[in-house]
């Protein structure tokens, strides 16, 4: 498999998992931290999944933020859902949602959709 231009590989999700950001997601998720360093964001990620070799790649093209807050949020809420639905359908129609990314400008956790 050929890896994507413009992609970081991030994180660690499994030993037979690995996440691959597009540049414009890694730039985004930083300007959110500056816009709002303090607050807790749930962003949303969109891409592809292939697997090659019992390892599964997930690559994130796009990013939507679906919410922010000082409390700690290990999983969306409905309405949540619903609008990471309706950012895929507006704007990443040609990609599923691979997960969620939790962050601070300290912390970064990764929650299954």
């Amino acid at each position: 498999m050929e890896l994507p231009k413009h992609t970081t590989q991030v994180g660690t999700i499994a030993a037979n998992k690995k996440l691959y950001l597009e540049d414009y997601c890694i730039s985004y998720m930083k300007q959110l931290t500056e816009e709002f360093p303090e607050d807790r964001k749930q962003i949303a990620l969109f891409g592809t999944v292939e697997k090659e070799k019992n390892i599964e790649y997930a690559f994130a093209y796009g990013a939507a933020l679906l919410g922010k807050g000082r409390g700690r949020t290990d999983s969306l809420t409905n309405s949540q859902k619903e609008e990471a639905e309706s950012f895929r359908e507006e704007f990443f129609q040609d990609y599923q949602l691979i997960g969620i990314v939790i962050s601070t400008d300290a912390v970064n956790e990764n929650v299954p959709v």
